[in-house]
């Protein structure tokens, strides 16, 4: 047990350590993801930028006579320093401010606008010379500058249509490497939960094995004594047949029976055999088992069609002999109510038959354990009929589950595969 808690904790610091590798690689796309795209909007900004240049230098020499090579041009304009309009082509603005030269382009979907200053720098060297320039004179050139027109503001406003189409190959990119990350997290984590499921049943398994060798020959051990007692007692009631202690006898009698049945039940549970099965039809095998109880058991409902399951038949007659004495017991404080049998088609291919019963239920901290091997909450209970029960029903390809019932009580769920000739 100690290895199987040891290597649960190494499955629990390798999904740790998994799930720390995601998030970096989360983060390293989502890094990944804004640097891409302020690299395309620079891109982006920068074939504006030369647009601009190239119309404002055409527009300076003259030659801008049409947009006819510039199809993705929307609006064009030229302002001066103070955001007057000297020339607009589409849907320019009539003004500009003069601050919109410090402000960052602006980018909707694919189209990008900026405005941005040109000329006068150079010019104005020529002028000057070498005269050395102070913070203030600086201002005062610049003003005049100003005044003068050479500093011209130029406004763009331009489709790129291979920014829109580079983000949305860039996100879809994104968003599958996210869920290729995510899905093999997701896959990594089932199979970590299953192995630990394997483990656990496989320690189980070693359990199993390991106890059902000691049971196999504490059974051949007990037997022998048991039958000795047994002749013993039959004895002993002979001679002492018309007195008190005749009682006594019969008490040790049905004490050694049954931990003779108590034997072969361990010895049947750790076996795993299938036992004989065969093809039973539950529309005649149910109302037989009901009769034997007079009346203590009810079967309520019934398909009309045929339903046949394959398994041994001692062994489902044991099982429902479990759940149905289990309801009674869970009942015996109560007012008088049969416990309920009822079977129904589920899904096509499998049956369902229900135990009801109108008893205290099963508490939710016990809802699993209770069908553990030698578990139980009663004071003369051996914990076996459940675990065998479950036991059988999956030897014979089935589950046996339960459910609360509505206004009390408990319902247990056979579930078998339905029999059809080609799976005989």
């Amino acid at each position: 047990m100690k290895k199987l808690i040891d290597r649960r904790s190494e499955t629990a610091m390798a999904l740790i350590l998994l799930a720390l590798i995601s998030l970096l690689a989360f983060g390293g796309i989502f890094v990944v993801v804004v640097q891409e795209r302020q690299r395309q909007q620079l891109l982006a900004e920068y074939r504006a930028f030369q647009l601009a240049a190239e119309l404002q230098q055409a527009y300076d020499r003259g030659t801008l006579s049409g947009f006819e090579k510039y199809p993705d041009l929307i609006a064009f304009g030229i302002y001066t320093s103070r955001g007057i309009a000297l020339y607009r082509f589409g849907n320019a603005p009539q003004t500009v401010d003069p601050e919109d030269p410090k402000n960052p382009p602006t980018i909707s979907g694919d189209i990008i606008t900026l405005v941005r200053p040109f000329g006068g720098g150079g010019a104005m060297r020529g002028r000057i010379g070498g005269f050395r320039q102070s913070a203030d004179t600086t201002d005062m050139m610049m003003s005049a500058i100003a005044g003068l027109g050479m500093i011209r503001l130029v406004f763009v406003s331009y489709r790129i249509s291979s920014l829109q189409k580079g983000l949305y190959v860039l996100y879809t990119v994104a968003l599958l490497i996210t869920l290729a990350l995510t899905g093999a997290f997701a896959l990594l984590l089932r199979l970590a939960r299953n192995l630990d499921q394997f483990r656990l049943r496989e320690a189980k398994n070693r359990e199993l094995v390991a106890l059902g060798e000691a049971a196999r020959t504490l059974s051949h051990e007990i037997k022998n004594p048991l039958g000795v007692l047994k002749i013993q007692t039959a004895l002993l009631q002979k001679q002492l047949n018309g007195t008190e202690l005749l009682q006594n006898v019969r008490i040790m009698e049905e004490e050694i029976d049954r931990l003779g049945i108590l034997t072969d039940r361990l010895r049947q549970f750790l076996s795993g055999s299938e036992g004989n099965p065969e093809p039973i039809n539950l529309k005649t095998f149910l109302p037989d088992f009901c009769v034997r109880y007079d009346g203590r058991v009810k079967l309520i409902a019934m398909p009309e069609s045929e339903v046949t399951v394959y398994i041994d038949r001692t062994h489902l007659n044991q099982v429902l002999e479990n759940l149905v004495q289990n309801a009674l017991e869970s009942m015996a404080d109560r007012p008088f109510e049969p416990v309920e049998l009822e079977l129904a088609l589920s899904h096509g291919n499998t049956i369902h038959l229900s135990v009801a019963d109108r008893g205290a239920g099963v508490p939710d901290s016990l809802s699993e354990r209770i069908y553990d091997l030698f578990f139980t909450t009663k004071t003369s209970g051996s914990g076996l009929g459940l675990a065998i029960s479950k036991r059988y029903i999956q030897l014979a390809g089935g589950r046996l589950f339960h459910h609360k019932r509505d206004g009390g009580g408990t319902i247990f769920y056979i579930e078998l595969p339905l029999f059809t000739a080609k799976g005989a």
